[in-house]
């Protein structure tokens, strides 16, 4: 299986899924002009990784923004990491001056508290 690496765009966000380490790192800006043919590969990757997890899957996401249609593919995302036969912790990133991003990583936290080992952390600066 292929690890995916995005670089950033101004309106893609960099990306970086290992699947030898489990690792999948998200951040930056997610406003691309056709989300569901960005957003396909990435979903392909989970798919894939899915049949043959590591013990554990780390997910870090470090969004400074998204439009309301890559909110709806990433918890999409979420939701198909919530079903891996294996721990999936997720690390939600946001600037502490921040509040919308805060807030919709707890909107995220909440409709996923069941599912998945979800944590809030601020930090000064991207």
């Amino acid at each position: 299986m292929e690890d995916i690496h995005l670089e950033r765009t101004l309106k893609t966000p960099e990306v970086h899924f290992v699947s030898s380490k489990g690792e999948l790192e998200i951040g930056g800006i997610s406003i691309p002009e056709n989300t569901v043919d960005f957003y396909h590969p990435l979903i392909y990757w989970i798919t894939q990784y899915s049949s043959e997890p590591l013990e554990l899957t780390k997910v870090v996401v470090k969004f400074e923004y998204f439009n309301t249609s890559s909110s709806v593919v990433i918890l999409n995302i979420f939701r198909m990491l919530s079903e891996i036969k294996s721990k999936v912790k997720i690390d939600w990133y946001y600037e502490s001056d921040d509040s919308e991003m805060q807030e919709l990583g707890q909107d995220y936290q909440a409709m996923l508290k069941d599912e998945l080992e979800f944590a809030l952390i601020p930090i000064d600066s991207f």
